[in-house]
């Protein structure tokens, strides 16, 4: 099976190729098999080997190519008819913005790819909404004035995640207004055991506001 995940978004596809990671080691556990190459930098030939091996030891093999729609890969698509229909052997194909070469190799792949997904740079209410989903996934609670005012402030969702983070952890920003519901240890202890990624938040913000530890 082979994926592709591309864009000028680099932020939310690598968002979205951790996720694919977590979730098949989660699925797999200690048998999870995975690997990872830079087209630009490593011999891509040992990917041609390890794709065309099964391992006795071992359910499922992920293998992940960054900066993948490059040179070297055009010599692997002789071989991409048999990769798409490995069951046990996942290839994820990832890269940046797109020139026109990279285009030229991306048209090439896609008749062997079992899913791709195009991240572009997020406006308007997308962005906004992806903003208030990052905030509430950190333990957060923005209005929606300081939503659009960090949608209009950064060009792009990684320049926005570090303004949640920051606005998270110090609670005001150095233009105006308190963004996010000052926690209190029972926030912490309720979500303690549910929902750690927000619950790390609230401990980050609380430490700042100077509770002992």
């Amino acid at each position: 099976m082979i994926y592709a995940l591309y864009g000028s978004d680099t932020y939310r596809s690598r968002q979205k190729l951790n996720e694919i990671i977590e979730a098949y080691r989660q699925k797999i556990g200690v048998d999870f098999d995975f690997h990872r190459f830079d087209a630009r930098e490593n011999d891509l030939g040992e990917l041609k080997v390890m794709m065309g091996t099964s391992s006795l030891f071992t359910s499922k093999k992920l293998i992940v190519v960054e900066y993948a729609l490059g040179g070297q890969m055009e010599l692997m698509l002789p071989h991409a008819s048999t990769w798409q229909d490995a069951k046990d052997q996942h290839l994820i194909l990832r890269h940046e913005m797109l020139d026109a070469s990279a285009k030229k190799q991306l048209k090439a792949w896609t008749p062997f790819l079992t899913q791709s997904q195009e991240f572009e740079e997020l406006e308007g209410a997308k962005k906004e909404a992806w903003i208030r989903k990052e905030a509430d996934a950190r333990g957060g609670s923005f209005s929606d004035s300081d939503v659009r005012n960090i949608a209009a402030r950064t060009p792009d969702s990684w320049s926005a995640v570090q303004e949640i983070e920051k606005i998270i952890v110090g609670g005001k920003t150095e233009h105006q207004g308190v963004f996010a519901k000052a926690p209190t240890v029972f926030d912490l202890g309720d979500v303690f055991f549910t929902d750690k990624k927000r619950a790390l938040g609230i401990l980050h913000r609380l430490l700042a506001r100077g509770e002992d530890e």
